[in-house]
């Protein structure tokens, strides 16, 4: 038969397993929890700077002989488009030799930590005959 004092002993380091465990388990949601925001914001980035770089202006593109982006329409499209993530915010928007950059950003509440995450993105226009 075990002491009273083993019995105490056991009992004492089952808790502290159970904390740890708990801690563990904490850290690894919280973890998990940023991984997703992160990859949420790189694809929203992405699905916002294609979106935008095929507003496409037909009339230039025909006078210049090449792809040209109808910058106006580009960032209705990405303002669009940002809709569908109510969570995160359209930082920056820009056309840079005839390629959209975006930058998304969102705020992450985790148990360990808050963050805020941001990705950019680029994306060109599909050229003719492609």
């Amino acid at each position: 038969m075990k002491s009273e004092t083993e019995k105490g002993s056991i009992a004492i380091a089952a808790a502290f397993v159970m904390i740890f465990m708990m801690i563990l388990f904490t850290a690894v949601m919280s973890h998990a929890q940023l991984v997703a925001g992160h990859t949420r914001t790189r694809e929203a980035a992405s699905n916002v700077a294609r979106s935008a770089a095929q507003e496409i202006d037909w009339e230039q593109s025909q006078k210049q002989g090449k792809t040209v982006l109808n910058e106006e329409q580009a960032l209705f499209a990405a303002k669009k488009l940002m809709q569908r993530y109510p969570e995160m915010k359209l930082e920056s928007f820009a056309v840079v030799d005839g390629r959209v950059q975006v930058e998304v950003s969102t705020f992450v509440e985790t148990a360990v930590r808050d963050e805020t995450i941001s990705s950019t993105s680029s994306a060109a226009p599909i050229q003719a005959g492609q």
